[in-house]
């Protein structure tokens, strides 16, 4: 009996360094890239082809090609994405901001959340007057979950994508490394719960 717990612990000091725990994720991870949504992968090859498309327009300096090329993918997006909803999708924390929602003298807040898709896009509570926002009051299930979260934690959220696919921010020179020139897509939110 002594040899099997001998045997049982040596194995569990081999075992357990090698998982990777949710605080240590990052994008390129075995457990982040499996978990990813197939609509999730082709939505960011999607508007990584239009990268190149979009240099060459803001490159001519004629501001006809470059709306051209921003519609064009907006249209492809709505073909890949006909309900413009996602489900699932595998995103990290980038800020979790409080805005005051109401008059003044109101203490209620709605929240804005941006998250990283990790190709180059990032996802952002929509700001339009007439859309669905996260509230304490509207919808305080998804308002807890987001009292959970900080920046750099991954996500599983769902949603659906606002403005018709038109990027709010178009990122010419996108790079995963260089994050702060994401290309930029309002949405609102369903649901949110922490990946691990």
């Amino acid at each position: 009996m002594k040899q099997l717990i001998k045997y049982i612990l040596s194995i569990t000091l081999f075992i357990i360094p090698s998982f990777s725990f949710a605080g240590d994720l990052n994008w390129g991870d075995t457990l982040i890239e499996d978990a990813k949504d197939v609509k999730q992968e082709a939505f960011c090859r999607l508007v990584e082809t239009y990268k190149t498309r979009a240099n060459e327009a803001k490159n001519s300096m004629n501001q006809i090609k470059m709306m051209a090329v921003s519609q064009e993918q907006a249209d492809d997006l709505k073909a890949l994405i006909k309900d413009k909803k996602y489900e699932n999708w595998i995103a990290q924390v980038k800020r979790v901001d409080l805005v005051k929602a109401g008059g003044a003298a109101e203490n209620k807040y709605n929240v804005k959340l941006s998250a990283d898709l990790g190709c180059g896009v990032t996802i952002h509570s929509s700001v339009e007057v007439d859309d669905k926002k996260i509230g304490e009051v509207s919808s305080p299930i998804l308002f807890k979950q987001l009292e959970k979260v900080s920046s750099g934690d991954f996500v599983l959220i769902s949603g659906e994508f606002k403005n018709d696919f038109v990027a709010t921010e178009f990122c010419l020179e996108c790079s995963i490394e260089n994050k702060a020139k994401n290309t930029s897509f309002a949405s609102t939110y369903d649901t949110l719960v922490m990946f691990k």
